[in-house]
């Protein structure tokens, strides 16, 4: 199990940094309602709103999805078909549900550490729970220079299958920036 821990550590590490920038997961200004799609998922916000002290954004990448980017890195970075191999191999172990990426922006460093952030998965009708978690203490990003929002961003791995519909749920402890909590419906394919 360590060793499956380690290299799906690895392969969580490779993800984050190989990945494409993608505008919309980025973008401040996403409305209640409104849906996007992104990584060919369609996900749509159902409570909790952005503002100009609170971005709290999520995407959904399904296991294929994150083992089509393990063989885009490994052609850039000309792993070992070994390597390659080795990683894919953990997803399939440790990943059946997919990724979940989710990026925090507040004002302070304090309010935007993962300490303060829960993820809750429900079915789409909401009766049945999936997975839940309180992420542990990371310190946000500086703010960039054409903000003042600290950023923080984590890949939350999934080891159940979720189906193609279900419901994220984001809760921001703190919560005296926002109503605390985010809703978002993720439905696979488009």
């Amino acid at each position: 199990m360590k060793t499956i821990t380690a290299i799906f550590m690895i392969f969580t590490s490779l993800t984050l940094f190989s990945q494409t920038y993608n505008a919309e997961f980025q973008k401040g200004k996403w409305k209640i309602g409104k849906e996007k799609v992104i990584k060919q998922n369609r996900i749509t916000r159902l409570e909790g709103k952005n503002n100009g002290s609170a971005i709290t954004n999520i995407y959904y990448e399904t296991l294929e999805q994150s083992i089509e980017n393990l063989r885009r890195t490994a052609g850039k970075e000309m792993w070992l078909q070994e390597k390659l191999d080795r990683l894919i191999n953990a997803s399939k172990e440790v990943a059946i549900g997919g990724n979940i990426h989710i990026l925090i922006k507040r004002p302070t460093i304090d309010a935007a550490n993962m300490e303060h952030i829960s993820i809750i998965i429900k079915d789409s009708e909401d009766k049945e729970e999936l997975f839940r978690k309180d992420f542990e203490s990371v310190i946000p990003s500086i703010p960039a220079s054409n903000s003042k929002l600290w950023s923080n961003y984590e890949i939350q791995v999934i080891n159940k299958d979720l189906g193609d519909s279900f419901n994220v749920y984001i809760i921001d402890k703190l919560g005296f920036y926002s109503t605390g909590k985010y809703k978002f419906l993720v439905r696979t394919g488009i």
